[in-house]
Parts: C-alpha cells; sequence; structure tokens
C-alpha cells in the first residue's frame, strides 16, 4: 500500500499543531526515523489524512540532488496520529509480502539503491521521483530469514556506532 503525505496544509497549520508528523529532514536524516524529530501540524476533527503506522517505510519524493532522492527510512514509533509530510510517501509492507522492513530501508540506502533511485530522477534543479515509478523498480531479495538476519547486523553496528 502506497500513501502520499499532508494535503491541504498552509503555514499556519505548522505554527501550533495538534498532531504529530515526519518532517522531511527525519527521513534524510537516517534510517530509523526518530520520534524526537516529529513536529506538529493542526488536523481538524473529520479531516482526512494517511496516517502512518510503525513498520512503515517513508521515502522522499523530492530533493535538490538525485542521490538524495528516495532515501527510505522506518517508523518504529507506534502512535495512532501520526502523519507524513507532504514532500514524502508511505509504503506498508504486509506480513505476506515476506518482506523486512528494515532491510528494505537499508538495501534502498545503499550505494547501490542510491545508483538505481537517482537513475529515476527527474528535474534540473530539484530532482523529483513519482511513486509508480518506484514501486516499479525490481529488486531481487533474499529468503526473509536472511534479509532479517542482515537487517539486524547492520541495526546493530549503526547502534555501537551512535553510541
Amino acid at each position: 500500500k502506497t500513501d502520499g503525505g499532508l494535503t491541504g496544509k498552509s503555514g499556519a497549520d505548522f505554527i501550533r499543531g495538534n498532531a504529530p508528523f515526519i518532517p522531511f529532514g527525519a527521513v534524510i536524516a537516517g534510517a530509523i526515523i526518530k520520534s524526537e524529530s516529529f513536529q506538529t501540524v493542526i488536523i481538524k476533527s473529520g479531516e482526512v489524512q494517511n496516517r502512518v503506522r510503525s513498520g512503515d517505510l517513508i521515502c522522499n519524493g523530492s530533493s535538490e540532488t538525485p542521490e538524495e532522492l528516495a532515501m527510505c527510512s522506518i517508523v518504529e514509533s507506534e502512535l495512532d496520529d501520526l502523519y507524513l509530510n507532504s514532500f514524502c510517501f508511505g509504503f506498508r509492507v504486509f506480513h505476506e509480502a515476506k518482506i523486512d522492513g528494515h532491510f528494505m530501508t537499508y538495501l534502498i540506502r545503499s550505494s547501490s539503491g542510491r545508483v538505481r533511485f537517482s537513475e529515476l530522477a527527474q528535474g534540473s534543479t530539484r530532482y523529483n521521483i513519482s511513486k509508480k515509478a518506484f514501486k516499479d523498480v525490481e529488486i531481487k531479495l533474499p529468503p526473509i530469514k536472511e534479509q532479517q538476519a542482515i537487517a539486524e547486523a547492520i541495526k546493530s553496528c549503526d547502534s555501537a556506532i551512535e553510541e
């Protein structure tokens, strides 16, 4: 499942918000989105916006360079009302897909992933990628158990570096 970010918002909606959202910079910053990076936006009662759940993969659809386009981060926070900024799109990976979200995040952020997705960049001063172009990329994946083992090893190394 693919979802877009916030729609119908003006600058005033971001001044004193009542609901957390994931800013663009949090997606670029690292493979795992940190909850302390959340900002707030006004979401009115009855307003329909796509919500983000734990396990969702978030990618930026726009960037100043092709190499930073379609960076991928995973959401580990579980909040009922968490939203995504309008410059990104989210993917929900379902269990039956046999895809480990952390593995996919690290793969897309890897040097080979950067080459693959930067080739799809459209633009000259600001680069963009459509959700359709992103979804059409074919990626060969190892079995789910191997994905999980690789992801856990990388996550462990990342944690050690942060300490």
